[in-house]
């Protein structure tokens, strides 16, 4: 499993809310709580904290011994020990399946894009855009679950990446007429990380940001 993540995590408040354990802490404890799965978020291993009073402490915001002994009480009902760190589990879920919903899409753009030569790397706009349409009127929306990334595999291209495609090209269009082109690789990564999470109200994983931005540079 890849170490690479998403910049954030989903909160689910349903669950949040419906969680026992959360809502018998204080509101400083779950306030806590949600702080240090942030935390927990960015550390290696991923969704994990050092079992080190000195600086979970510092991470409170230093309270006094009393109220420290009292919220981390609290807090850590939620976690579990291991090998000397503390692991919330259910972040650590989500962790693993955001990594393979990453890897299974990574998979999938290299297969779809498998044998796309260099000699095709001049195609027309308006060509690509003909394409996206094309397959656009051909693709189901009976299941909106399969059009997002990580639903069920399709031998089409998924309507999120249709509509990316079709997006960028109409975009790329009036930035060439409007005379304010793309002119590098980091103003096409963050179109293509606002208009997928527009488009998804996903996140993007940076292997499938690497994939598009190669792609979408060489068909323009």
């Amino acid at each position: 499993m890849s170490n690479k993540r998403a910049p954030g995590f989903t909160f689910y408040v349903k669950d949040w809310l419906g969680d026992d354990e959360v809502m018998a802490m204080d509101l400083d404890a779950q306030g806590l709580h949600l702080r240090y799965m942030c935390i927990a978020w960015q550390q290696q291993p991923p969704c994990t904290l050092p079992n080190d009073d000195s600086k979970l402490r510092k991470w409170a915001g230093n309270p006094d011994e009393e109220n420290w002994l009292r919220i981390k009480g609290q807090v850590f009902s939620a976690w579990e020990e291991d090998n000397g760190r503390w692991v919330q589990n259910g972040l650590l879920r989500q962790f693993k399946k955001q990594s393979e919903n990453s890897e299974k899409r990574k998979k999938a753009a290299e297969k779809r894009w498998e044998g796309h030569s260099k000699s095709n790397a001049n195609v027309s706009a308006n060509a690509m855009h003909k394409e996206c349409l094309a397959s656009s009127s051909s693709y189901s929306y009976e299941d909106e679950e399969d059009a997002r990334p990580g639903g069920a595999a399709s031998s089409r291209l998924p309507d999120w990446r249709i509509r990316l495609n079709k997006q960028f090209v109409e975009t790329a269009m009036a930035r060439r007429q409007s005379g304010k082109p793309w002119k590098n690789a980091p103003e096409v990564r963050t179109w293509v990380i606002k208009t997928y999470h527009e488009i998804t109200k996903d996140f993007i994983s940076e292997d499938e940001i690497e994939e598009i931005v190669k792609y979408l540079k060489e068909e323009t």
